[in-house]
């Protein structure tokens, strides 16, 4: 019987309150087993954040092979021994590594800390002469020297390096000379999902994700974004506005959800933070995974999201989306590479002007959905089939095709 390609993940996981961790974890898996077979592959996780329970993942009429780890501080690599010895053996056993880095650890906009998470892993695994590809990911800004330097270092041993924004792209082709890379967008724009059917008694769904990252005011408390805008009135505004329109439902969509309720993450204490001073707001149940979440997002006719991945599952829904952006992660992806420019920067412009440029591209929202159903058709579809190639291509690169 022919032996099975392992395949690593690195910050990644399965059990995430994030649903956009999760999404790319499920997106890499479902890549992977595209480019080559479900039955060919087996996958280790060096989970972010618990173990996922099971030894099988089942989605998208598929099984797959799943063994996963908890991956602690980065400290305890160096005082726990046995600890030391589970992680560094399940490395062992991997033919390639992804390292998946959150989404956006393989920068600084959360601070330094889970960037140094990342590296030094990384550095651990090149010590033990292991491959590893960054898949389509942020990369940047750096506004540390240090930790831009790491980053330079770390991206020129790994194998391949994939930005998924023009953004990140930029980046890499002025300070890192003769390195290899595509750009292909997030591969949460691939997730699976089921179509869910939208009202047709004239009811319209509306859908805001309010982000508790950016109602806290960021890690810090302390607008740690920058943010022009008030964003707890700004979503009491628009929440307002949308009540005042006949016909219309509003669905608080949370996108994180912890299992410590109200911390700084969470989403859901956000939603339901608003829903004291309005009635008749639907608040879904928790989504047990970002499939759940991105089928109930796709029966919406409109959505706004603070959270990334929650304007993702919408956008590649089909469903019109106005991305609430905190960082230039957002217009790297939808502006710059997918030619979408409907996003509001919530680090430029006021509370009305914001509530203006969304009421706009609400009363747009049938040439929004056209335009969005252009972008997939024309790119995505794209998009798809070159990193399937690439995939394969890399495995080949690393002798174990």
């Amino acid at each position: 019987m022919k032996k099975k390609i392992v395949i690593g993940f690195n910050n990644a996981s399965l059990t995430s309150p994030n649903l956009g961790v999760q999404a790319l974890t499920y997106s890499a898996i479902q890549f992977i087993t595209e480019a080559l077979q479900p039955e060919e592959v087996e996958f280790i996780i060096i989970d972010s954040y618990r173990k996922y329970k099971y030894d099988t993942l089942h989605f998208n009429g598929n099984s797959y092979n799943v063994n996963s780890e908890k991956f602690y501080l980065s400290k305890k690599l160096i005082w726990d021994k046995t600890f030391r010895s589970q992680i560094l053996d399940n490395w062992k056993k991997c033919d390639v590594i992804w390292d998946l880095g959150g989404g956006d650890s393989w920068s600084d906009i959360y601070g330094k800390k889970r960037f140094y998470v990342s590296f030094i892993s990384m550095l651990i695994l090149f010590r033990m002469n292991k491959k590893i590809i960054l898949p389509p990911q942020t990369i940047g800004p750096f506004r540390n020297r240090v930790v831009r330097w790491l980053a330079n270092y770390a991206m020129n041993k790994s194998l391949r390096v994939y930005p998924r924004d023009q953004k990140s792209a930029i980046y890499l082709k002025e300070n890192i000379k003769d390195l290899e890379f595509s750009t292909i967008p997030d591969m949460a724009l691939f997730l699976p999902f089921v179509e869910k059917q939208k009202c047709s008694d004239g009811t319209i769904n509306v859908g805001i994700n309010v982000s508790g990252l950016l109602y806290h005011g960021g890690y810090t408390k302390n607008n740690q974004f920058g943010l022009s805008v008030d964003y707890p009135q700004l979503i009491f505004e628009l929440v307002k506005y949308f009540q005042s329109i006949e016909n219309v439902n509003i669905h608080l969509i949370s996108h994180v959800i912890e299992d410590n309720h109200g911390v700084v993450e969470d989403d859901l204490w956000a939603a339901r933070e608003i829903s004291k001073d309005f009635k008749g707001l639907i608040i879904p149940k928790k989504f047990n995974t970002p499939i759940e979440a991105k089928t109930y997002i796709s029966g919406l006719d409109f959505f706004m999201g603070g959270r990334m991945h929650s304007a993702i599952a919408a956008f590649s829904t089909g469903v019109p989306v106005v991305p609430m952006a905190y960082s230039r992660k957002f217009s790297g992806l939808f502006l710059d590479t997918l030619g979408y420019d409907h996003v509001a920067d919530l680090k430029e412009i006021s509370n009305d002007e914001c509530l203006y440029f969304i009421k706009e591209n609400f009363n747009n929202r049938f040439l929004l959905r056209e335009k969005i159903k252009n972008i997939r058709e024309s790119k995505l579809d794209f998009y798809k089939k070159e990193f399937i190639e690439e995939i394969r291509k890399d495995f080949k690169q690393a002798s174990i095709l």
